[in-house]
């Protein structure tokens, strides 16, 4: 009896997409975080939708506001460069966030700014000729 040998080292060129030893591609990198849900219209919505819709903004608000406080500000731009759609998501969260705060501590701080602003005016401090009557 004769015994066939099969060649079983041949290499078949249409499998150029699949890795090999000489053939390696490298692999993307996965996004971090999920990516963005296109959401339908509030009008499209039912009320339990919006309820849940709300809860997942705050949340979502609540994670990424706890990243940017405990990340290095290099690593917070890196992901917010490479993920924009981050942006979004806090400011959305952060504008709903705003909104339920009894007090804004933002106008506070302006308002203090302008007051003393007005103050150091008002003595002829800080730019003035000294005597409160600078007409330029």
């Amino acid at each position: 009896s004769t015994k066939s040998t099969v060649n079983t080292t041949t290499t078949n060129n249409n499998d150029k997409n699949k890795p090999s030893s000489t053939n390696q591609r490298q692999q993307p990198q996965l996004p971090t975080s999920p990516s963005p849900i296109k959401t339908p219209l509030p009008s499209q919505m039912s009320t339990l939708q919006k309820s849940f819709l709300a809860r997942l903004t705050s949340s979502r608000f609540r994670e990424l506001n706890e990243e940017l406080y405990t990340q290095s500000s290099h690593h917070s731009f890196e992901q917010f460069t490479s993920q924009p759609e981050l942006f979004e998501q806090y400011h959305v969260g952060f504008r709903k966030q705003v909104k339920e705060w009894p007090v804004n501590p933002v106008d506070v701080i302006c308002r203090k700014i302008v007051s003393g602003w007005k103050k150091v005016r008002e003595e002829g401090g800080a730019g003035g000729s000294g005597g409160g009557n600078d007409e330029s």
